[in-house]
């Protein structure tokens, strides 16, 4: 079972779907890192372009007026916001200071890192003749001093701290502009990749969805194939083992059902045979014991009278009729016995009836070899007798006959010039033969027509039976059709 659920159906398709979504899945991670990490530093850059850009030229024309104007009106750096307007240069310096600092861990190159450190440095410079000019403003003079170091010092660390910042956005951009070609790289590279994983996914489960639909539908295929042969009988097929998924539980369950439809057959069939030997011994039990009483009476009677010839006559028609009716068990006898079988019964049947009985029986002695199923014609025959001349006034004939068809088949006669039937008993007549009638055999006398009807068809085929043909006040013809068979051609079935 363990081996079943491994490669089953629902795992296939899993290894299908698997085989598709992993390699979507894995490229989408990996773009997406990729495209992250870019952005991350694309945004970097852009930051610290910012930030630098932010402090460049502003800075350096809002700290030099400041200075200037401290200078020339004597106010100290803590009264220039509220003398003069101003803002204060240490906050400037701090602010300056702080932002550049920011950027230190964030930059593209070690070059730019020096740049900063430099520039923080020259803001450190700047601070330090900040502290000197706003200290000798509070004492009260030194212009002249403070003219010069705005000019030789201040300005100039400030022109410097400029060159340094457009340097620092300068390699920034260029970075940038690297960032931007390697993403545009990336988005090609996406491109080609996509295009690649999607063909090889393609080609994937077109192969894999190829196998599993061979793996189904040819299974599937052999199953409805073989289901047909069941169909048509054959309970022998079996589907061949191998594969271990849902299909091959079908193709257990199928051999299982197969199986056991062959041994139910089986069991029909040898049903069949026995009910076929009960059925013959139920005709021969069945065989209406007043024949066997008023045949002996008539025995005895002769006896009496001291008609020897016709008692040794009697005797010997009713031992062949037995010994014919018993055949020592055999379903099926010669045409030559079933025509002395007929014969010895309405020769004893002359004797009872000979006011009103007359016979003829005619076979055609080509079809002697061939074989009969036993007690086929003698029911027939009485049937003619007890409801055709005996219901008749007068003397009536029943005429036996058979012979050979162009189809390679036999035809048995028995027709009788007795009172027939009106077309609605005839009619009857043919239902109850048929089957379709359920009381057709308690209307029918002795064995009745319908047991030889079906006795028939059970062995030789639903295509064969009787036929019957009746008109009233003329008489009844019945017409017994079965295969053209040769002595032998049954004789596995008895065995």
């Amino acid at each position: 079972m363990k081996q079943s659920r491994k490669h089953s159906i629902r795992n296939r398709l899993y290894i299908l779907s698997f085989g598709i979504l992993i390699p979507f899945v894995v490229m989408a991670v990996y773009l997406t890192t990729s495209l992250i990490k870019l952005t991350d530093s694309y945004d970097r850059i852009v930051r610290n372009i910012t930030v630098a850009n932010s402090y460049n030229i502003e800075f350096k024309k809002d700290y030099d007026y400041v200075l200037y104007r401290m200078i020339i009106s004597s106010v100290n750096a803590k009264d220039a916001q509220q003398k003069l307007g101003l803002q204060n240069p240490y906050v400037m310096l701090d602010g300056v200071t702080q932002r550049y600092r920011s950027l230190r861990g964030s930059t593209t190159g070690q070059e730019n890192e020096h740049r900063i450190e430099s520039t923080i440095r020259m803001l450190t410079n700047l601070k330090k003749y900040t502290q000197i000019i706003d200290s000798n403003i509070s004492k009260g003079g030194k212009y002249n001093e403070n003219s010069q170091m705005l000019d030789l010092d201040i300005r100039n660390v400030t022109e410097l701290v400029l060159e340094n910042t457009q340097e620092y956005i300068y390699y920034e951009a260029t970075e940038m502009e690297n960032v931007r070609t390697e993403l545009q790289a990336k988005k090609d590279q996406a491109v080609t990749l996509t295009f690649i994983v999607f063909t090889a996914a393609l080609i994937w489960s077109v192969l894999l969805t190829r196998n599993m639909v061979q793996s189904i539908s040819i299974p599937l295929g052999n199953l409805c194939a073989l289901t047909k042969q069941v169909a048509n009988g054959n309970f022998e097929t079996r589907v061949r083992t191998g594969s271990a998924d849902e299909i091959q539980i079908l193709n257990d369950s199928f051999n299982s059902m197969t199986e056991q439809i062959g041994e139910l057959v089986d069991n029909i069939r040898l049903e069949q045979v026995n009910q076929r030997k009960t059925e013959l011994k139920l005709l021969q039990a069945q065989i209406n014991p007043h024949f066997l009483y008023n045949t002996l009476d008539t025995i005895v009677w002769l006896a009496e009278a001291g008609e020897k010839e016709q008692v040794v006559s009697m005797v010997t028609s009713l031992s062949d009729f037995f010994r014919t009716t018993l055949s020592q068990g055999r379903d099926y006898i010669t045409v030559k016995e079933e025509e002395l079988h007929v014969r010895s019964y309405l020769k004893i049947q002359k004797f009872r009836y000979q006011d009103i009985l007359d016979y003829r029986v005619c076979f055609q002695e080509e079809l002697y070899p061939y074989t009969i199923l036993k007690l086929t014609l003698q029911p027939i025959v009485e049937n003619a007798l007890y409801h055709g001349i005996k219901n008749k006034r007068g003397k009536g004939v029943i005429c036996v006959s058979a012979r050979r068809t162009d189809k390679q088949e036999m035809e048995f006669t028995v027709s009788d010039d007795g009172v027939g039937m009106t077309p609605a008993e005839l009619d009857d007549l043919r239902e109850r033969i048929s089957g379709r009638t359920k009381d057709a055999a308690d209307n029918i006398h002795g064995i009745g027509l319908l047991n030889v009807n079906e006795r028939i068809r059970l062995n030789y085929g639903p295509q064969y039976g009787l036929q019957v043909e009746s008109t009233y006040g003329v008489g009844t013809t019945v017409t017994v059709r079965i295969p053209a068979k040769r002595c032998g051609g049954f004789e596995a079935d008895n065995r």
